[in-house]
């Protein structure tokens, strides 16, 4: 056949095989030209360049095409090299499912070679490239694996790759890609989404501009005169308030303090002599003096600051607010020369003050917080860099062994919530600047309502909440929320003190010697407090099924992953008949999606005992005294049904 050479075609042939390289390093040896269609790339300067960098024996020609183009790249090179210049053209095909063995692998090595002493040129496409490798090391051939290497080595030594259609052919679709191993969900998997979305929706709900003042408002209520108010004073100077739970401006709303979470811009907070109350000055313009009676109706508590202040309102912090008028240009005001904590602060008053429960810890304190930075629309985005939390009992004045606890629970768990060291609010106090109290740009209050357990009606609609905090906790302490076990792991909580299990070692071996449960991990887990928070959220990772007593503990098992099952034990009520079963923290459990709760049942007086002091028909000493004797008839039906419920797919 014959064949026209452009001028065009052989400068392009010569900048590729010779090209001008503007740096010394003798390495750089890829060169890319991009051409029109119709330039003849295909028909002429491929077969040129072929012909050209397979002219020496030191150097074997590997000319790359897209799959669909092999046949026809075949036939136009074998018309051109073959038919005009006695070439021969290689093609090397093959297919995923193809098995080499040891003789084969030497007789392509040894036809390799062969080509390159006769200047053959190899054809393929980008899928058969590595073909075979991975998957004979996955199924352990490793003598074959390492022939494999032999002749990847070698053609990394001697051959020269040409492209034709190159940005098709380093696509990432045409990248080959083994999966090597058991499946498993990447880091963060479906919490990757949530990063764009958050950073979109912070974006949308922090940059909301305030209404204009009208000019004639502005004017009619001026300070002083010939100076309006204007929106940077008001921003600056004057406080606001927003409310959940009952707006206090508003009747009827006296009694709704126990129910109440509020966020405060440009507030001071002070205490209110020896007692547990506090006062939040709010600073509104003198000039608008009806202000004074629609801000806040009712000049008592409008906020507790303790879970539960409701109802334990003995040593419960509260916080009641002092309205103030303001003229910001009056520097003979004091307060129109306030320094001012930027970011945002949280303030609130632990509640295990005696015990240091961990589960109400993590419920009551830390995801009480969390819960509140969710309820406002300036707050639900923050970064924990920007949060700090001030409590009315810091860590150092707790004694003995709940001194550590605190620490332990505060650094472990508040990381979620704060990247800063928990501090109390008297260290504000007496290093502040305004005269025993604190002024905020932007402050958080109202915990009385904001725990998990013991409010079940406020937990209604909090899934959300839960499985974020959840997540969040977790990827504080680098482990992934998504990822779930490959296997079964049953845990047997083994608890000291008040509503342990009497029979725990008896159902371990129960559980052990039963054949339908052969081949799954049995684990008697006696103590945590020697272990760190991550190595318990580690722990629990591994785990399929929890097998605990009620209360304060099983709470610690919310971090299971997706699919689990927590059996934990429920009460007994006493009735005129005998005894029903009662479930602790299901105002809890109620709103938990990842996870399952099953309540092992308790109704018979065979199921327990009590100390000889307390009267088995004391509801009270009932639920907080009684061990329990399981029973495996009970207990195995449910562990059948967590071992079912954990195949089973969910979308």
């Amino acid at each position: 056949m014959n064949i026209t050479i452009r001028e065009l075609q052989i400068k392009v042939a010569q900048h590729m095989t010779q090209p001008n390289m503007k740096t010394d390093d003798s390495k750089l040896r890829n060169i890319v030209m991009q051409m029109n269609m119709g330039q003849g790339k295909t028909l002429v300067i491929l077969p040129m360049l072929a012909v050209n960098l397979s002219s020496s024996n030191s150097s074997l020609v590997r000319i790359i095409v897209l799959k669909s183009l092999l046949p026809t790249n075949h036939q136009s090179l074998g018309y051109k090299l073959g038919g005009l210049l006695n070439r021969r053209i290689f093609p090397f095909a093959g297919r995923r499912d193809m098995n080499f063995n040891d003789e084969q692998l030497n007789q392509i090595l040894k036809r390799f070679r062969q080509g390159l002493c006769n200047y053959d040129i190899i054809l393929t496409s980008p899928h058969y490239k590595k073909i075979g490798l991975l998957r004979k090391l996955l199924r352990n051939e490793f003598d074959t694996s390492r022939s494999m290497l032999t002749v990847q080595q070698w053609l990394k030594q001697y051959v020269r790759d040409v492209l034709d259609e190159s940005d098709e052919i380093l696509h990432v679709e045409y990248q080959l890609i083994y999966t090597v191993g058991g499946q498993e969900q990447g880091d963060g998997d479906a919490e990757r989404w949530k990063a764009t979305n958050t950073n979109n929706n912070r974006v949308r709900h922090t940059s909301v501009d305030g209404v204009p003042l009208p000019a004639s408002f502005a004017s009619h209520y001026s300070i002083s005169h010939g100076v309006p108010l204007n929106e940077n004073a008001l921003n600056s100077f004057y406080s606001a308030f927003q409310c959940v739970g009952g707006n206090p401006g508003d009747f009827h709303t006296e009694n709704g303090w126990p129910d109440r979470q509020c966020i405060f811009h440009n507030v001071c907070l002070r205490q209110s002599g020896a007692n547990s109350k506090y006062i939040i000055d709010y600073f509104y313009p003198s000039s608008i003096k009806s202000m004074s009676s629609t801000l806040i109706r009712w000049n008592n508590t409008i906020i507790g600051l303790r879970h539960g202040a409701g109802q334990f309102s003995n040593d419960a912090r509260m916080a009641q607010v002092q309205l103030v008028p303001l003229n910001h240009l009056d520097r003979t005001d004091s307060n129109s020369n306030l320094s001012f904590l930027d970011e945002t602060y949280l303030i609130y008053q632990i509640l295990p003050d005696s015990d240091m429960n961990f589960g109400h810890v993590i419920f009551d304190d830390a995801f009480g917080l969390y819960a509140n930075l969710r309820q406002f629309r300036a707050t639900r985005y923050n970064s924990p860099n920007k949060n700090h939390v001030l409590v009315f009992k810091s860590c150092s004045q707790f004694e003995g062994h709940l001194n550590e606890l605190c620490l332990k629970f505060t650094e472990g768990i508040f990381p979620v919530i704060t990247s800063h060291p928990v501090r109390s609010i008297n260290s504000l106090f007496n290093s502040s600047l305004n005269s025993n109290r604190t002024c905020f740009r932007e402050l958080v209050a109202g915990h009385s309502p904001s725990g998990a357990v013991g409010w079940g009606p406020k937990n209604f609609n909090r899934a959300q909440i839960f499985s974020e905090f959840r997540s969040d906790l977790l990827l504080n302490h680098g482990i992934n929320p998504n990822k779930f076990p490959q296997q079964h792991h049953i845990l047997l909580v083994n608890k000291d003190g008040r509503r342990k299990f009497n029979n725990l070692n008896e159902i371990y071996k129960a559980i052990v010697s039963t054949p339908r449960y052969a081949g799954i991990k049995i684990t008697i887990a006696n103590d945590f407090k020697d272990s760190t928070i991550t190595q318990q959220l580690e722990l629990f990772q591994t785990v399929t099924i929890v097998i605990s007593p009620c209360g304060g503990i099983s709470l610690l098992f919310f971090w299971l992953p997706p699919q689990s099952t927590l059996i934990v034990s429920s009460y007994l009520v006493p009735t005129t008949n005998g005894y029903l079963s009662g479930r602790m923290e299901s105002q809890l459990w109620d709103y938990q999606s990842h996870m399952h709760v099953i309540h092992y049942p308790v109704d018979s007086l065979d199921e327990f005992t009590m100390p000889a002091q307390y009267k088995k028909t004391d509801w009270v000493a009932l639920r907080n005294y009684a061990d329990l004797t399981l029973k495996p008839e009970k207990l195995f039906p449910l562990i059948d049904q967590a071992i079912v419920t954990a195949a089973l797919k969910t979308s």
